[in-house]
């Protein structure tokens, strides 16, 4: 979990079949990022879709999704992980761990 956080997460690895339902990688990667945001964001931020965040001024993973798109998102983590977002602390996470974290996030609907 310590590895450099990499700018080139633009894009989750959220694709579909086609059919409206999420491929296996999709649901697999949301799994992981489900694991991740229990570890290390749930402590602050409402991880599920119907929650309210603990920390007030703490936006839940639900209005994230819908306030932040890609580039959003990349500057975001970039923020979090050289610990200049706001009150957060710096998080280390990895191309994949950032991948998987958008995907699980992208399921709150």
């Amino acid at each position: 979990m310590l590895c450099a956080l990499a700018a080139t997460a633009a894009l989750a690895g959220c694709t579909s079949t086609g059919s409206g339902a999420p491929d296996l990688q999709t649901s697999l990667a949301a799994s992981r990022g489900r694991m991740i945001a229990e570890q290390w964001c749930a402590g602050c931020h409402a991880i599920d879709a119907a929650a309210e965040s603990t920390v007030r001024a703490t936006p839940s993973f639900r209005q994230m999704r819908l306030r932040f798109n890609a580039l959003n998102w990349d500057k975001a983590l970039m923020e979090i992980a050289d610990g200049r977002h706001a009150e957060m602390p710096p998080i280390m996470l990895n191309t994949r761990e950032i991948d998987d974290l958008r995907a699980y996030i992208e399921t709150l609907r």
